[in-house]
């Protein structure tokens, strides 16, 4: 079995060595196959070592199946062997590391599981510790800080009674990083430098000890070297933030020098180098220049470092995350606002100039953030929106690439990673020309209710104006064909409505060349045949007109075995029988006036709450500011731990600003704290049930909702108080979007990304 291993990585090695022969791929594909077919595999003495080595040979080979067949063999096996009972700690570390690096955490949690489990049962041995550590890694990149730091001062607890200093010198500074990681996401800044300079102590011991030679000092040197990058990120310190790229380059290049290009470590440190964040201000120099490779963010330490620790990952700090005293320079200009189209070509500009967005896998990334309108999309979310099913094998790795370009295209700030994910934020409501479609069909449709058909019209026109070609023309991917396809039915409907106008207003002459282009290019659509037939009847037309039903029936049996709509033969009857009511446009029929709802849902206030005059004083004072002619909405949000009162003080505060805001107050916890946080589709038509509008006229996506919302208390002056918030995500559809208005939100974490 061993020599089976040994072979693999011999054939592997010889075949990178001839420059990627045929003949020594294939023999290096059918020995991996063999290791696949061998049902005791988990015998291998050093499996956890092998297998991360054999698998990134296989990668430089171009064998991603292979690797993939290899892993999930492994993977099988540690649910299904007896032997996996057995199995050593240090292997199941070496084996977690290797998932880890991979991005399969769920695997790597599994392979660590059985030595958490004995924690108490017997004396800790370093394996059991080395264990602890590695759990905090992942859970600090499952977004669980609380839980990562929990385990990490565990760790660190435990490594005191370690015997090996090196080891327990080497658990000591992988639990110091991700306390520093988990300090620096909780926006705790001098308690993550306070971490950094443990870090660069215990990095010293490691090079005293074993020399700077060793790999374990070299992994030491690169997990400082992308603290310090962090800290400097954060600050927006440039020189520092040099430095600490120099000493990762050296550290890179001295790893690969003395290790060689394919040891473990020297790969890692190449990958950390390729997979750190080049922020705008770090990399204008005194000769101005401005360009650096177009490599993604997300420093952190690379698994292959230790082979014994599993990556940490941060996410890059956006402007809003500097700690306090890093301002902006006052010399800096004021941002040109950004503007993207997706109807048509997806495009973008900043002010008038136009800005390069990069590869068709690289504008599909862009699309897939822009149309969440400020919500996270997970990093598995934008694989499967970009590749589907089968994602090639460095996906991961493709995808953080696409997003560190883009992000230095855009301005500071706008393309922003958040708990493993990406997502667009602080843009202006006018930034995306699909958001002002929709504004524009709402507006039309408020004109068409109150008999404006000419107004409506125009409207209409103008945003279907907006289109520019093919919607979301040449983006690749199911998610982009999914949203083409979505776009490309609501460009359809808005032009039936836009026709329905023309014929309601007596242009049936008109309509009818547009008419039949149209439904040559979709023949089976029947409210376009049904369209045509009226405006051709109106025109005089009628032979036309049934000649129109004649094909459409005949068109419907052959292609899909169906016989026309109830509405289509209604209409033919009608043409037959030259019905009065189709020679003149109908009037449209006035709908009885609608008396606003005005919704008053606040929770009852303590009647004796006292204390926390400041508190009251600042936020009525914010509200206040709403009433203010020509003020924009006012936002203020209440952050603290569960059960210090923000809920009480809010409702306190709501009640006595209620006079400012006569046409209504809404209220909704959100459950934030919860399993299940409310949804914003949920809580939006609770709104508008709310606000007065029927259930039937509740649109089912999210966008059209929040646009809906938006548009109703247009001109209103209402409070909202939206309770528990889970992130600035999940409460910014919910926002209203007009001056008059103001939101009052509380939530246990701070929003600092949300505006207002």
């Amino acid at each position: 079995m061993t020599d089976l291993w040994q072979q693999a990585i011999a054939n592997a090695e010889r075949a990178l060595g001839s420059n990627g022969n045929d003949a020594d791929r294939v023999s290096a594909a059918r020995a991996a196959a063999e290791l696949c077919n061998d049902p005791h595999v988990l015998r291998h003495p050093t499996l956890g070592t092998d297998l991360g080595y054999l698998t990134s040979l296989l990668d430089e080979l171009g064998l991603g199946k292979e690797t993939t067949a290899l892993r999930e063999h492994v993977n099988s096996l540690l649910h299904s062997d007896p032997d996996a009972l057995s199995l050593p700690a240090d292997i199941r570390n070496e084996l977690a590391v290797t998932f880890a690096d991979r991005d399969l955490i769920p695997a790597a949690v599994t392979v660590l599981s059985p030595v958490i489990a004995l924690e108490g049962q017997h004396d800790q041995g370093e394996g059991v510790v080395r264990s602890r550590a590695n759990l905090a890694a992942i859970r600090l990149r499952l977004g669980d800080v609380a839980g990562a730091a929990k385990a990490a001062e565990e760790a660190l607890n435990l490594s005191t009674r370690m015997e090996s200093r090196r080891g327990r010198l080497e658990i000591q500074l992988l639990a110091h990083s991700v306390l520093a990681g988990t300090a620096r996401q909780q926006e705790r800044h001098v308690a993550a430098d306070q971490r950094i300079d443990t870090i660069a102590q215990t990095a010293r011991q490691l090079v005293r000890l074993l020399g700077s030679d060793h790999p374990l000092s070299l992994s030491a040197l690169i997990t400082l070297a992308l603290a310090k990058l962090t800290s400097a990120l954060a600050a927006g310190d440039r020189e520092q933030w040099k430095r600490a790229a120099e000493v990762l380059a050296i550290a890179a290049q001295k790893a690969t020098v003395t290790l060689g290009p394919r040891h473990p470590l020297s790969r890692a440190s190449l990958m950390s180098l390729a997979s750190m964040e080049f922020p705008a201000w770090a990399l204008r120099d005194e000769r101005g220049l401005d360009e650096a490779p177009a490599v993604d963010a997300a420093p952190g330490l690379r698994p292959e470092a230790t082979r014994q620790v599993v990556r940490l990952e941060q996410g890059p700090r956006t402007p809003e995350q500097r700690r306090p005293g890093a301002s902006r320079s006052s010399a800096e200009p004021e941002a040109v606002p950004l503007r993207f189209s997706v109807l048509g070509p997806v495009r973008a500009w900043r002010g008038e100039e136009q800005l390069p967005t990069g590869s068709p896998q690289q504008r599909a990334l862009l699309v897939a953030l822009l149309l969440r309108e400020g919500r996270t999309a997970t990093a598995a979310e934008l694989i499967d929106a970009l590749w589907g099913e089968e994602p090639p094998e460095q996906a991961l790795a493709a995808v953080r690439t696409y997003a560190s370009r883009l992000r230095r295209v855009l301005s500071p700030g706008v393309l922003v990673s958040e708990s493993g994910g990406y997502a667009v934020r602080g843009l202006a409501d006018d930034a995306l020309d699909l958001a002002v479609a929709q504004n524009l069909e709402a507006e039309a449709e408020r004109a068409r209710r109150s008999g404006d058909l000419t107004h409506a019209r125009q409207l209409l026109d103008k945003a279907l104006g907006l289109w520019g070609g093919e919607t979301l023309a040449g983006i690749p991917g199911p998610y982009g064909e999914a949203q083409r396809d979505r776009l490309g039915e609501w460009r359809l409907q808005l032009l039936e409505s836009r026709l329905d106008m023309d014929l309601e207003q007596g242009c049936h002459a008109e309509a009818v060349s547009e008419l039949t282009a149209l439904t040559a290019e979709h023949p089976l659509r029947e409210r376009l045949r049904e369209l045509l037939m009226l405006a051709l009847y109106r025109s005089g037309r009628q032979a036309e007109a049934l000649a129109v039903y004649a094909d459409t029936r005949r068109l419907l049996a052959d292609e899909l075995g169906l016989d026309p709509s109830p509405d289509l033969r209604e209409l033919q009857q009608r043409i037959l029988q030259a019905d009065p009511g189709l020679a003149e446009p109908s009037s449209p029929v006035a709908e009885p006036p609608q008396h606003p709802v005005r919704p008053s849902q606040l929770p009852a206030t303590v009647p004796d709450f006292t204390g926390r005059a400041s508190f009251v004083s600042e936020l009525s004072e914010v509200l206040a500011a709403a009433e203010g002619e020509g003020r924009v909405m006012a936002v203020s949000a209440l952050a603290g731990i569960g059960g210090v009162g923000k809920t009480t003080l809010a409702v306190h505060v709501a009640h006595q600003a209620r006079s400012a805001f006569p046409d209504g107050q809404l209220y909704v916890d959100l459950q934030g704290a919860g399993l299940r946080a409310a949804e914003p589709e949920t809580v939006l038509g609770s709104f508008l049930r709310a606000l007065g509008t029927a259930d039937s006229a509740i649109p089912d996506s999210l966008e059209e909702r929040t646009a809906l919302y938006r548009s109703i208390l247009d001109g209103r002056r209402v409070l909202v108080l939206l309770d528990n918030a889970k992130d600035a995500a999940q409460v910014r559809p919910l926002l209203p979007g007009m001056e008059g208005c103001a939101a009052l939100v509380t939530s246990r974490v701070r929003m600092v990304d949300l505006a207002g």
